[in-house]
């Protein structure tokens, strides 16, 4: 694997009081940027997201064995401000988790959202926000859960169709942190890029413009990947 990705045995995330400063520094102009926003694309929803105040890699002997993110709630809008603006400010991570499918021949699934949703544009992994709905009674979230849903519901793959692998993959390009769990199908990519499509065809209104899947680190070259894809992929496809 590339020195970029870091292999994990774990990952808890416990959700915790935070002040982002920026927010309260932006108030005025995060609500007219909300304005204009939802004028150009009334689908957005001013919901609650969950974003990283903290992350710390825990080390067992020479590697680190497990990955702590400490989580806090904050507004949509607030999230969407920032991103516009350049991420700006300090200490505050875009932290996701990132569902890597591999069909049975190695092919790796990458996806389209389509335009209206805020990962628009580029190839990614079916990943999504960490909501409140996986807070747990304790406050902490499962990651791999979160994960699993969002393949489920991009894509329409669930559990009799993956096996998950042990561990988590993590990246970090800027203040994105993404967090992927591996899954390994038995079935080929071109059965599994038909099963998608039916369930895609099937949605009147699916979040999914488009699935491929790629074999080689030669089709990458003319895709435009997220960032984290782009570190991710070559060391998945030598893999293969």
């Amino acid at each position: 694997m590339d020195a970029a990705v870091i292999h994990v045995g774990a990952c808890s995330c416990r959700v915790a009081d935070y002040e982002w400063r920026y927010v309260e520094a932006h108030r005025q102009a995060i609500n007219r940027h909300w304005t204009e926003a939802v004028a150009a694309n009334p689908a957005f929803f001013d919901g609650v997201v969950l974003l990283t105040a903290a992350c710390r890699f825990l080390p067992s002997s020479a590697q680190p064995s497990s990955l702590e993110l400490t989580l806090f709630k904050t507004r949509f809008r607030n999230f969407l401000y920032w991103r516009h603006h350049g991420f700006g400010g300090q200490g505050v991570i875009d932290a996701f988790g990132a569902a890597i499918v591999r069909a049975s021949d190695g092919a790796i699934l990458l996806v389209r959202q389509r335009p209206g949703n805020v990962n628009e544009g580029p190839y990614n992994f079916p990943c999504g926000f960490i909501d409140p709905s996986d807070i747990d009674a304790s406050r902490c979230v499962d990651l791999a859960g979160n994960i699993s849903r969002e393949v489920a519901e991009e894509v329409g793959l669930g559990e009799a169709d993956l096996m998950r692998c042990p561990g988590f993959l993590v990246t970090r390009v800027g203040v994105h942190l993404a967090v992927g769990v591996e899954y390994r199908s038995g079935l080929h990519s071109e059965t599994l890029a038909a099963r998608i499509r039916a369930y895609l065809d099937a949605d009147e209104n699916p979040e999914i413009a488009e699935a491929i899947f790629v074999r080689s680190a030669e089709q990458l070259k003319s895709l435009d990947l997220a960032p984290h894809c782009r570190q991710f992929l070559p060391g998945l496809l030598q893999k293969a």
